[in-house]
């Protein structure tokens, strides 16, 4: 039943699976937020203002272990790490056969590899700066088709 019902909406069982768990842990967070507005121990306990959301919390909790454990199960975050080594080695060849098809000179390509790696480090660290979007607005098919 759950591989017909993903099939129809153009997800694999895995990715239904991960969608749970995101949904799960976006329910956790809500509960979260709500807790976090208690002013005393009182509010959180019998008929206090926020005992129906501590006992709420105290399920999603369960289910979000639940569902994460059959992610587990199901392989799904070997399956990421894979999916995400793939992705890296894709914008990797494409860095690497850019530089090369631009004719430039060794001592420059060997310049260019070492910022890459360079940013490549700050965005893992989280430190890298002037990030934003990538666009090729207000450039010509023939610039970015030139080669």
């Amino acid at each position: 039943m759950g591989f017909e019902v993903a099939a129809e909406q153009g997800l694999t069982p895995w990715d239904a699976l991960l969608g749970l768990v995101r949904h799960a842990a976006f329910k956790v967070a809500q509960c979260d937020e709500s807790l976090a507005t208690a002013t005393s121990v009182e509010e959180l306990v019998g008929n206090g203002r926020l005992a129906a959301v501590e006992r709420l919390q105290f399920r999603e909790r369960q289910e979000l272990a639940r569902v994460a454990k059959m992610a587990i199960d199901a392989g799904i975050a070997a399956r990421l790490v894979a999916q995400v080594e793939a992705d890296g080695q894709a914008i990797a060849g494409l860095l690497v056969g850019t530089l090369n098809e631009l004719g430039l000179p060794e001592t420059e390509v060997d310049r260019a590899r070492g910022i890459l790696r360079r940013k490549l480090l700050e965005l893992d660290s989280g430190t890298i700066e002037g990030s934003g979007t990538w666009s090729t607005e207000g450039t010509t098919d023939d610039q970015i088709h030139d080669s």
